[in-house]
């Protein structure tokens, strides 16, 4: 996407209706800077470039995410918020979304044992199988991300 596009680009990328609703305007005001017969003040315009470039954070992001100078922070103001964190969070959120499935198919099976009585050996094993094989999971899970973690720190 282009940056710093021209003030009529800007003006004129909405409807009049739209315009006002983002400058919080009546649409009468909002066709005058449109037309070019007033000028909206600076601030505004620069608020209605930000909205047009996407470069505000729509209503629907976190309240704890922030803009901080060129920055994007989280809870902590300290620590800001990039594309390696943001690949991150996409990792571990994958990771999470595998394991929560695997958790729902032992689920499943656990309920079907518990069901049954005078439970066949077998069936002990499937379950300690399932134990073990979640742990694991789990395991492996944390050793990738204590990996990713020990190459993001020597920028690799």
């Amino acid at each position: 996407m282009k940056y710093h596009r021209s003030k009529r680009e800007v003006l004129n990328a909405y409807t009049a209706v739209q315009l006002a609703d983002i400058m919080g305007v009546s649409v009468r005001t909002a066709q005058r800077y449109q037309s070019g017969d007033s000028q909206p003040p600076s601030g505004l315009l620069e608020y209605v470039r930000l909205t047009y470039e996407q470069r505000i954070m729509p209503d629907s992001w976190p309240e704890h995410i922030r803009f901080r100078g060129d920055q994007i922070t989280g809870f902590d103001t300290h620590r800001q918020i990039n594309w390696a964190s943001i690949g991150q969070l996409d990792w571990i959120m994958n990771q999470w979304s595998a394991a929560c499935d695997r958790m729902r198919e032992l689920e499943l099976e656990l309920r079907e044992l518990r069901q049954r009585e005078n439970l066949p050996p077998v069936d002990y094993q499937k379950l300690d199988a399932a134990r073990a094989e979640l742990i694991e999971r789990g395991r492996s899970a944390w050793r990738e991300l204590q990996q990713k973690e020990w190459y993001r720190q020597d920028g690799c």
